[in-house]
């Protein structure tokens, strides 16, 4: 098989794999994240096998098939705007040798995305920065998007450091299985 038939071939089953995820992620609320985090590693062998550049292609597929299919699902969009683009942008700023430097343009980034995903559902679905009852107390409106921005970085802290995890385990661990299969 040629190599850009082979990419393209297995660029579509992870396309495939990542819609189905998200749709099952859609049906269990609860799991959205953890879904959309599980999804986001498809695009990380992308990167791995495929590189940064062809790796644009499963993301924007599986983003724009997701929110095609179920529009009314948190899931497709946070996938589509934020969670998928992750793996791309963390092997974009990891070529940077200047570790704190690399952070810092993946923390940015990430908070770009955040934020403009917030003022996008504001205005669009609004009631998002309303007061917020939470374990009987009211958190007032003024406070909502500053308590987000505070659990949405600990999350990026989170999600960064378990999709490093995993990049580690495939190459070290997965990698020669995989190639195996895929002759």
């Amino acid at each position: 098989m040629r190599r850009g038939t082979k990419r393209l071939t297995i660029s579509a089953a992870l396309v495939a794999l990542t819609v189905v995820l998200l749709w099952l992620g859609s049906l269990i609320e609860v799991l959205d994240l953890v879904t959309a985090f599980v999804a986001s590693l498809f695009i990380a062998f992308s990167v791995a096998e495929f590189g940064v550049a062809w790796s644009f292609l499963p993301w924007i597929a599986a983003g724009t098939l997701s929110c095609l299919l179920m529009p009314g699902a948190f899931i497709s969009w946070e996938y589509a705007l934020l969670v998928g683009v992750l793996p791309i942008l963390k092997a974009l700023w990891e070529r940077i040798r200047i570790r704190p430097l690399a952070f810092l343009g993946k923390f940015v980034s990430f908070n770009l995305l955040f934020s403009a995903i917030l003022v996008i559902f504001h205005f669009f679905f609004g009631g998002l920065f309303t007061d917020l009852t939470l374990f009987g107390r009211t958190i007032p409106a003024l406070a909502v998007p500053i308590l987000l921005a505070v659990l949405g970085n600990l999350a990026f802290l989170l999600y960064d450091y378990l999709l490093t995890r995993m990049i580690f385990l495939y190459y070290t661990k997965w990698r020669a299985r995989i190639e195996r299969l895929l002759r």
